[in-house]
């Protein structure tokens, strides 16, 4: 009784005398011209030809591939091995492809996250790369189908053995796989998940002081104490028992 708790902490260890990320310390020492990523062994540039041809290379090779492979991967693992091999690298080198894209997106994205073309471009390749992502979800999805013995005993040779470390990997996840609607369907929610909340920070950051943020942190801390029901409003940001 009589303690108060203020929202505005002076004291100890979470003391908020200044906002956390003061602009002017950042202000007060000039680090000069920063050094930059060079991105040039991905691509020469986010408009250049080779990345929009790219772009549409994943997204034909994508749909090539569900329509060659879908429904027919148990066959292909009974027949000995040798064509599951194949598809398997194929689908490794649509991955490299498609993680090329998507890490050169990201890298130009991080260089300047204030950077409106920057942050359009980023997430314009995001959403190309899930539509181009969804034609594969069935692949690993198919491969937990086939039966256990038959997918051993194509292993035990090559071209598939080689794959056997990654195969065993994705065979763990088979029981908390789901049917491949409801898979296609969280990839497909997934630009706009957590990326893309990322995305709108990033973008809110450059037009909301660090003042402000730090304000609206010490009335987040006053509404949990008010909300505990534990505490009263006692002035404007304190609060007593």
């Amino acid at each position: 009784p009589g303690r108060h708790i203020a929202a505005v902490i002076t004291n100890g260890p979470l003391a908020m005398n200044k906002p956390v990320f003061a602009k002017e310390s950042a202000a007060a020492v000039d680090l000069g011209a920063l050094p930059e990523w060079n991105l040039d062994d991905l691509y020469p540039g986010m408009q250049s030809p080779e990345y929009a041809a790219d772009l549409v290379r994943a997204d034909d090779e994508a749909k090539a591939f569900e329509e060659k492979y879908k429904g027919i991967l148990e066959g292909l693992a009974r027949g000995g091995g040798d064509k599951l091999a194949e598809a398997i690298r194929a689908y490794e080198a649509l991955d490299e492809l498609m993680g090329r894209l998507g890490s050169y997106a990201g890298l130009i994205h991080a260089a300047d996250t204030t950077d409106p073309e920057r942050s359009k471009f980023y997430g314009d390749v995001q959403e190309k790369l899930t539509a181009a992502g969804l034609h594969l979800v069935f692949f690993t999805l198919e491969l937990n189908r086939i039966d256990d013995k038959v997918l051993d005993a194509a292993m035990r040779k090559e071209p598939l053995a080689h794959y056997r470390p990654w195969l065993e990997d994705i065979r763990k996840e088979k029981p908390y796989q789901l049917e491949d609607k409801l898979e296609q369907l969280f990839h497909e929610k997934s630009v706009v998940g957590r990326g893309a909340w990322n995305r709108l920070a990033d973008i809110l950051s450059r037009f909301i002081s660090d003042s402000l943020v730090a304000l609206a942190a010490r009335l987040a801390l006053a509404g949990i104490f008010f909300q505990s029901g534990r505490t009263k409003v006692d002035g404007w940001l304190t609060l007593t028992d």
